[in-house]
């Protein structure tokens, strides 16, 4: 949980720093959405770490197979809304807040393009991930992994380059 947190208040500083105006715009945008998207994600970790645990040791405790089934018939309804959440997370956190700020640091004049352009790949490739679960539609896994994959790499280049901007800037 602690990195979903380090993860947002890097991307807001990232998009803090733009030298455009119109990458500083999209930026507030990408921004916003890095801070709706992690709060559910945020949810959706408590629930799968928390609710399901809770619920597993409920059921493995209980005696009566009438409360058995209530325990499972719960846990089934907890795995359901933590389901339902994906969508969210894989579209909104990790797909289009990194291809909107992707989109931010390839216009911002101050970054190489090319990191933006690993955000916007990347991003996209999650967006198409989450709007396909949210619809009900089957993507095929290896455009999840490769998205997620480059979205949790991008801060490997993307934290020495704003480490040498933040340097020539004072």
């Amino acid at each position: 949980m602690l990195s979903v947190v380090f993860m947002v208040c890097g991307l807001a500083m990232l998009t803090r720093n733009l030298a455009d105006p119109m990458a500083r715009a999209l930026g507030t945008l990408g921004r916003y959405l890095v801070i709706l998207g992690g709060s559910v994600y945020l949810v959706e970790v408590m629930i799968d770490g928390f609710a399901t645990k809770f619920f597993a040791d409920q059921w493995s405790e209980a005696a009566d197979p009438a409360q058995k089934a209530a325990f499972f018939t719960s846990a089934d309804i907890v795995r359901h809304v933590w389901g339902a959440l994906f969508p969210v997370f894989a579209g909104v956190f990790i797909g289009l807040a990194f291809a909107v700020i992707g989109t931010a640091v390839s216009r911002s004049g101050n970054f190489p393009r090319w990191l933006g352009f690993w955000g916007i790949f990347g991003g996209t490739l999650c967006f198409i991930t989450g709007l396909g679960a949210g619809l009900g539609f089957p993507i095929p896994l290896p455009i999840w992994i490769a998205g997620v994959t480059l979205a949790a790499t991008w801060g490997l280049p993307l934290g020495p380059v704003m480490w040498r901007a933040s340097s020539r800037s004072t």
